[in-house]
């Protein structure tokens, strides 16, 4: 039994190792995708109300750009927009737009580039979109910040994580149980046969022995005038 005990604790420690390591892979992997799709959404809605954002900024129309943008959030996993530049201030956002994520707290970046990263803000980890407004002539108006919702990564990171554990370790408590029956068995059958090897010379010595066998009183039709007791031929 100790036998048995000194190779299951590594196999269990091994399991949860490798669960772990198995659960932060997928997680990892999850979220690569998330940002990809966020990413791709993001351009997505720009190109949609380019037009009409540009329209409206280059006009100074902020009652109808901040509509376009109230427009926007209306995805569930849109929390906010806002646009920074020139010609946004004082700022235009959204209600709910993060206040952590104030235009003057963007990352520096060259003019008319992108900027994708993921922020965690107390409410929950966002996904956070720098792009460039451009107009029909090529000129830079502003930026537009989207902030996507990815609380639900967490939550959904943290049921992969137990979901990982518990079918590992139901696979370590099958192998346990295997193990533990299996050396089980294998001991019965061991000192069974090492009884019965261990008691095969004593019986041999106990058992009854055979009588022999009388010599017979005939001869044998061979055996002639030489058989005993026959009388010789005359």
């Amino acid at each position: 039994m100790r036998a048995a005990f000194r190779f299951l604790v590594p196999l269990l420690v091994l399991l949860a190792l490798v669960a772990y390591a198995a659960s932060e892979l997928m997680i990892r992997q999850a979220h690569r995708w998330a940002e990809r799709d966020l990413s791709a959404r993001s351009r997505l809605v720009l190109a949609s109300a380019r037009e009409g954002l540009s329209g409206r900024l280059a006009a100074g129309d902020r009652v109808r750009t901040r509509q376009i943008l109230d427009e926007m959030v209306r995805d569930e996993r849109l929390l906010g927009a806002r646009v920074c530049g020139p010609g946004a201030e004082p700022p235009l956002r959204t209600a709910a737009f993060p206040p952590e994520l104030a235009c003057d707290r963007l990352p520096l970046r060259a003019p008319g580039a992108t900027h994708d990263a993921v922020v965690g803000l107390p409410g929950g980890t966002v996904h956070l979109s720098v792009l460039p407004i451009g107009a029909d002539d090529g000129e830079v108006l502003g930026d537009l910040v989207l902030v996507h919702d990815m609380s639900y990564l967490d939550r959904r990171a943290a049921e992969t994580r137990k979901t990982t554990f518990v079918a590992f370790a139901l696979v370590g408590l099958l192998a346990a149980a295997s193990t533990l029956l299996a050396s089980r068995f294998s001991w019965l059958s061991w000192t069974a046969e090492l009884r019965r090897l261990l008691a095969a010379p004593f019986q041999s010595l106990g058992a009854p022995r055979r009588p022999r066998r009388a010599p017979s009183s005939r001869c044998s039709p061979t055996c002639g005038s030489s058989c005993r007791g026959s009388p010789p031929r005359r």
